[in-house]
């Protein structure tokens, strides 16, 4: 009797490690002399098709570092975007490339430069990871794992369609 109720114990326990939801961790990846940290994904509001990745860059090295592009299996493109004041008003526009110069640590946040996903396939829920892969101007390439975060009030950031037209 005993025995079968440590056992049931044991299985439950055993149960509840197994299938324990784990929140996703920021990746942090490095490529030769440029470390990527920090990354996380905005949650999606409601069905939107569009998302948005934030990150640091950190270029260790001696020699300037150009990022010329991203992908991610979670959407039909993924862009690098600028965000400018017009008075009032956010404005988010693409750049091709952003480059990081000896010694320089560049982030990527609310507000300012960021990737911006078109063609979300499953809306970012918090808890999921979005995987990023990055590419740069001398044919590198490299794969981070950003976690998606819940929206926190304050803050927002423009989307498209709203203020950002020109």
């Amino acid at each position: 009797m005993i025995a079968a109720q440590i056992s049931r114990i044991f299985c439950g326990l055993a149960a509840a490690v197994l299938f324990a939801v784990v929140p996703a961790e920021a990746q942090e990846a490095t490529t030769g002399e440029l470390r990527i940290s920090g990354g996380w994904v905005r949650e999606s509001i409601g069905p939107t098709p569009t998302g948005a990745a934030y990150m640091e860059f950190h270029n260790a090295g001696t020699r300037t570092i150009t990022l010329t592009g991203a992908t991610s299996p979670a959407a039909d493109t993924v862009v690098l975007h600028a965000t400018t004041r017009d008075g009032d008003i956010l404005r988010m526009r693409p750049i091709d490339s952003l480059a990081f110069r000896p010694g320089e640590t560049v982030s990527l946040a609310p507000g300012g430069h960021h990737f911006m996903f078109t063609g979300v396939k499953t809306p970012f829920r918090s808890g999921m990871s979005v995987d990023l892969t990055f590419t740069f101007s001398d044919g590198r390439t490299i794969t981070v794992a950003a976690p998606v975060r819940r929206i926190q009030s304050g803050g927002v950031e423009p989307h498209h369609g709203q203020g950002d037209r020109q």
